[in-house]
């Protein structure tokens, strides 16, 4: 049974990122590609395998999730939203309400940020994304219960971050996707992380689940 498999929930102190990257300027990048058969391998270590703290992957966790009930499209010049929860203010983008919602389109420089009630879940979508914040994470997790991420079929998204944080910023949210909740990644399409201040995907508490077959590692150097 699909719902039997547990992801690793990390520590606050561990980073993870897709394959392996190196702190300062240099570029950690990766593909995630979705695999129906297999599930998402992430390597443990001793001070998460005593923890002992599990997430325990749920049958809406392995389903992607597939209607928004509102959109958000990136543009060269800032966003374009409809519906209600999310808002955009220049190239940043802010979703305040649980819900599911459609990501698309392109931006240089551009945020998309999740700051929710403490209990709120929060779908996304990504419909063929391609996003760089030049002076933090492209998608940025603030608060939520839970943030999933659904890599819709056949498409290609490419997550990026910078190197212009400050100092604070980037010890602290370092990554081309950063949460500080529960994050789950599931879907049939492909997604490219650059993480080039520091981590691919970073999170305070790691729950990736579903099909998705490549070793997510940490950052070793």
């Amino acid at each position: 049974m699909r719902s039997s498999y547990k992801a690793l929930a990390a520590l606050c102190s561990l980073a993870l990122s897709v394959n392996t990257g190196c702190s300062g300027n240099n570029t950690s990048s990766g593909d995630i590609s979705g695999n129906d058969s297999a599930p998402l391998s992430v390597e443990g270590t001793a001070e998460a395998e005593a923890s002992g703290t599990l997430h325990t992957v749920s049958d809406k966790d392995m389903s992607p999730t597939t209607e928004s009930a509102s959109a958000v499209s990136f543009t060269s010049d800032g966003a374009e939203c409809q519906g209600k929860g999310v808002s955009a203010s220049g190239k940043i983008v802010t979703i305040t309400e649980p819900g599911s919602y459609s990501v698309s389109g392109s931006c240089t420089d551009g945020q998309l940020v999740i700051n929710c009630g403490k209990d709120d879940d929060v779908y996304l979508i990504l419909n063929g994304l391609s996003l760089t914040c030049t002076d933090g994470p492209a998608i940025l997790c603030e608060q939520a219960d839970k943030l999933t991420i659904t890599l819709n079929s056949s498409s290609v998204n490419t997550l990026s971050d910078g190197s212009g944080y400050t100092a604070e910023a980037g010890e602290d949210t370092g990554a081309a996707l950063f949460s500080r909740d529960t994050l789950v990644i599931n879907g049939t399409g492909s997604l490219v992380v650059n993480g080039v201040y520091k981590d691919g995907i970073k999170s305070k508490d790691l729950s990736c689940a579903a099909a998705i077959s490549p070793l997510i590692q940490r950052r070793t150097g």
